[in-house]
């Protein structure tokens, strides 16, 4: 999507995927290869203005010292503050945006307390690795929530939202 808005400017387009992706072709130039090396990386950055993510998992920080950070959009930091589903609720808060109701739960019983105070049905959201439907859950009951936890809770628990 991101490919077709530039287009649409006017850009040309490089892709950088791991493996080969249907969604590249015909749309710009595909360089296939492993996104953690920086011989790779270089190569890929290579001639780009404007080198950005399409997914906030997607390695942005390993071209950092290849490419200039006026270049990296968006920058690392905003990355690293997304890609964690707790740390980025908190910090859009603390900036005054609007958030839904949540909660940091370490422990299933905050878990549970959390969707009880909030009321049913409330979402459940890994941490790291939620994205587009996956890491996540939508819990209507108590046992919902109880069966839910061991599959999506990490070692420092997970973030319970109001529905």
């Amino acid at each position: 999507m991101l490919a077709l808005a530039g287009l649409r400017m006017g850009c040309q387009i490089r892709f950088l995927s791991p493996e080969p992706s249907g969604s590249m072709d015909g749309l710009g130039e595909p360089i296939v290869g492993d996104w953690q090396d920086p011989d790779v990386l270089a190569r890929f950055a290579d001639g780009c203005d404007v080198v950005t993510v399409e997914s906030e998992w997607a390695p942005l920080e390993g071209l950092q010292g290849i490419v200039s950070d006026d270049r990296l959009w968006p920058p690392p930091e905003t990355l690293r503050l997304v890609r964690d589903k707790g740390l980025q609720k908190r910090t859009l808060a603390a900036a005054g945006l609007p958030t839904p109701a949540f909660r940091c739960c370490a422990t299933i019983d905050e878990a549970l307390d959390a969707a009880g105070h909030f009321g049913y049905p409330a979402l459940l959201k890994r941490y790291r690795g939620s994205y587009d439907g996956y890491g996540n859950a939508t819990v209507r009951h108590p046992d919902e929530l109880r069966a839910a936890w061991p599959r999506l809770a990490e070692d420092d628990g997970l973030l319970v939202e109001a529905w």
